[in-house]
């Protein structure tokens, strides 16, 4: 996956401000853009394990706008996430900064391309573990399944990770969630760069997931 103008003025953007010191980068668009090459993905993720007053963020994303010309932006909060729509010209564009209280596995290292540090492959992942678990959505099945296939990364020490990481994962909801995401793939199939063969994801992730995959986590989890 390319990144679009706007998302790479964005990160050049957010990398000349205070905001680069407290968040990282991570997320589907950082996964695909940097590491795995998978499916399109638009939005900025940004993590921080700091909790950054709204105030503070809001005035660096002012001082973004006009950095790059925005003709409009829209600014909402919901919880612990700061949503800003960035509009210029025909591209739109989301960021989001997260307070995530979570202290990332590995230490957010700084890239070449952009002036912003990054979550190491490994954090994403775990954290993708999370997302499945609260959300079942098809985009972080594909990603897991990618990962998988692509990097050789083991579900199962990710899983083991995950939990201690996060403590409140239930092995079997876990795995009815990512069967659950597997029956909607259809949803994100556009979105897709890699040709994906549904009944080999579906064989593996139930595989990795099922009755006898959750009886091997619990032997590694214990």
């Amino acid at each position: 996956m390319q990144l679009t103008q706007l998302q790479k003025q964005a990160l050049n953007a957010i990398g000349q401000t205070e905001l680069a010191k407290y968040f990282y980068w991570t997320g589907g668009t950082l996964l695909s853009s940097h590491y795995l090459h998978h499916r399109i993905s638009e939005d900025l993720d940004f993590f921080s394990d700091d909790l950054i007053e709204e105030e503070a963020v809001l005035a660096e994303m002012n001082k973004i706008k006009k950095i790059l010309g925005i003709a409009k932006m829209i600014h909402t909060t919901r919880m612990n996430r700061q949503q800003y729509i960035l509009q210029k010209g025909k591209e739109q564009l989301k960021v989001e900064f997260v307070y995530f209280p979570f202290q990332p596995i590995l230490k957010p290292k700084k890239i070449k391309q952009f002036p912003v540090k990054i979550a190491s492959l490994k954090d994403i992942s775990v954290n993708k573990i999370f997302a499945l678990y609260q959300r079942a959505e098809p985009k972080d099945i594909i990603d897991l399944y990618c990962l998988h296939k692509a990097k050789k990364l083991n579900i199962n020490e990710i899983t083991k990770l995950a939990i201690k990481k996060f403590d409140a994962i239930d092995k079997a909801i876990l795995a009815g969630k990512a069967i659950e995401a597997v029956e909607r793939i259809d949803e994100i199939k556009p979105l897709l760069e890699k040709k994906i063969n549904a009944k080999e994801l579906k064989s593996e992730v139930e595989k990795l997931f099922s009755k006898p995959g959750i009886k091997y986590l619990s032997t590694l989890l214990v």
